[in-house]
């Protein structure tokens, strides 16, 4: 099983904002799972992005859901300088039936990007 199994691609519409066009946005140099046929290449990425979109388990009047593709929306927007970031985004996690599945779908994608991005 691939770790991709356990993601949801992010909606590419979600970056159609004037302030990701921009040539020095964290944006513009991030790879980013938009569809299941492009899957980012993890070879060169130091830093990875996963949403978790879970609340069960939590306080009640927290609800995550959109909360990581909020948050995608302000770090794209960002400007990047000096040092190039290789930036990979894997999508969001499909929330398991229990939220035990979810934490363990988790814990397969962190052991897999760690041996990726830390051990190579």
């Amino acid at each position: 099983m691939s770790i991709k199994d356990f993601l949801s691609p992010i909606n590419p519409e979600l970056f159609d904002g004037e302030q990701y066009k921009i040539s020095d946005s964290f944006y513009s140099g991030s790879k980013i799972f938009t569809s299941v046929e492009n899957f980012p290449d993890l070879q060169d990425a130091k830093v990875a992005l996963i949403g978790v979109d879970e609340s069960r388990g939590a306080n009640p009047k927290y609800d995550s859901a959109g909360a990581a593709d909020a948050i995608r929306k302000k770090v794209y927007s960002l400007k990047k300088h000096a040092s190039r970031i290789n930036f990979v985004d894997v999508g969001n996690i499909i929330p398991g039936h229990k939220v035990n599945d979810t934490s363990i779908a988790l814990t397969s994608i962190l052991t897999e990007l760690n041996q990726k991005i830390l051990f190579r």
